[in-house]
């Protein structure tokens, strides 16, 4: 592989390892001694940083990122570290929680529940036997047509 074509290719590798050049070094090389090379001398070099610019633009950009469980791994060895303090761990085991979906965040949009059912209108009455009257009216000839 030629000089160039390892700029580009440890270019790539230090976009998902921004903090370790020397382990994007060693992803593009097996070779111990040209991998720390690489990574004294190409972490400033204008070609790696003109390529990482143009992976961060391009329809790949998402691939140089951690995934959710990449990102939930780190966050758990922060609440299990216990050179922390308290407080930070018991934050980092919340923030832990909540990206691996143990706490569920309540619905940003308020559901209103319409009832819509008929309503039946009963008219007032003069007396209770006057609607008793009336209503027995009702039911027969609502049941008339299935006597005869």
């Amino acid at each position: 592989m030629d000089q160039q074509a390892l700029k580009l290719d440890f270019a790539a590798n230090l976009l998902r390892t921004p903090n370790d050049p020397c382990k994007a070094a060693f992803a593009t090389t097996p070779d111990t001694g040209l991998a720390l090379q690489i990574a004294k001398l190409w972490v400033d070099d204008p070609a790696v940083k003109a390529h990482m610019d143009k992976l961060l633009v391009s329809n790949d950009a998402k691939s140089f990122l951690p995934t959710k469980e990449v990102q939930a791994r780190d966050i758990y060895s922060l609440a299990t570290n216990e050179q922390l303090a308290p407080e930070d761990r018991l934050k980092a085991h919340r923030l832990y929680a909540e990206v691996m979906g143990h706490i569920e965040k309540p619905s940003q949009t308020g559901t209103t529940n319409i009832l819509n059912q008929g309503v039946m209108i009963v008219r007032e009455a003069l007396s209770d036997e006057d609607w008793q009257e009336k209503a027995t009216k009702q039911q027969r000839t609502l049941i008339g047509h299935a006597i005869q």
